[in-house]
């Protein structure tokens, strides 16, 4: 008897956080707000207000700079004017070292927050790729079986048979096992098994290229601060990066990520629904 997919089935967290969004935007703006990094004071819903300021602040900034370097000479006392508002040399140059500090704080805030963010959409993609996964093997039991290796299918231990309470404890602890070692491969290989598996496309190749790049992204700013090594350079190909370079990230960056994990998830249930008519169904 088949029934509606359960709350806790198939990639809940991305179901319910992601794919119910209307754009890229409202995810975008609950990730910034679900990572609530605030090393400063500052808290997640009021990045969007710091960056409108921001802009604010470098203009400003820019102003009082271009009249600085404008006015004479070893002339502290000079008055100079600036959007209505009077200084004198000295002074400009105090309110023009006090805007810069500002400037680059706030751009450490907005960027800390982009990356939580981004680490934290990884975290839930991660976890819907594996629910997935996990399902495709409950559907098709044939694919635990490794077509590389003929014997596998004799491989369970006589412990694991012995702690088993039924046959459906065994087989849910042989695709647990499965689901882990396929978990741990990259993203590109991650796709290329389930695309071969089920005989199916899941992106396309300037897609999965994106999607590599994206991955490779998460993992230096995980493992490396952000820096991009030879790791990263391997598995993208085409980088424009060099080894030691920053890989910065901005909100239309995880914007991009968000679309593309987004168009995976759906396009990896749509293939489970249609060829296994419901995948819902009890067995």
């Amino acid at each position: 008897m088949s029934k509606e997919a359960p709350n806790g089935l198939l990639a809940n967290r991305l179901r319910d956080i992601l794919l119910n969004f209307n754009s890229e935007a409202d995810a975008l703006d609950y990730f910034i707000r679900a990572s609530n990094y605030s090393p400063d004071g500052f808290k997640a819903d009021e990045i969007q207000t710091i960056g409108a300021t921001l802009e604010q602040y470098r203009n400003v900034a820019r102003l009082m700079r271009e009249a600085y370097e404008s006015s004479a000479e070893n002339q502290d006392h000079e008055v100079i004017t600036v959007q209505g508002q009077e200084y004198t040399k000295a002074t400009l140059k105090q309110y023009i070292t006090r805007y810069t500090e500002r400037i680059q704080k706030q751009d450490r805030i907005i960027n800390m927050n982009t990356i939580v963010s981004y680490n934290y959409l990884n975290s839930i993609f991660d976890s819907a790729l594996t629910d997935l996964i996990r399902e495709m093997f409950k559907k098709n039991r044939v694919l635990i079986i490794s077509k590389n290796n003929t014997n596998e299918e004799k491989s369970v231990s006589y412990s694991a048979l012995l702690k088993s309470n039924s046959i459906d404890d065994l087989i849910n602890s042989i695709i647990e096992e499965k689901v882990i070692k396929t978990s741990y491969k990259s993203i590109a290989d991650q796709i290329k098994f389930i695309e071969t598996n089920l005989n199916d496309v899941l992106l396309t190749e300037d897609q999965k290229k994106d999607i590599t790049e994206k991955r490779a992204t998460r993992n230096i700013y995980t493992h490396n601060k952000g820096v991009v090594n030879s790791i990263y350079l391997e598995l993208v190909k085409d980088a424009s990066f060099k080894n030691g370079d920053l890989r910065s990230i901005d909100t239309n960056y995880v914007s991009e990520a968000i679309a593309l994990y987004k168009i995976l998830t759906e396009n990896f249930i749509n293939i489970l629904s249609r060829k296994y008519i419901n995948p819902w169904s009890e067995e």
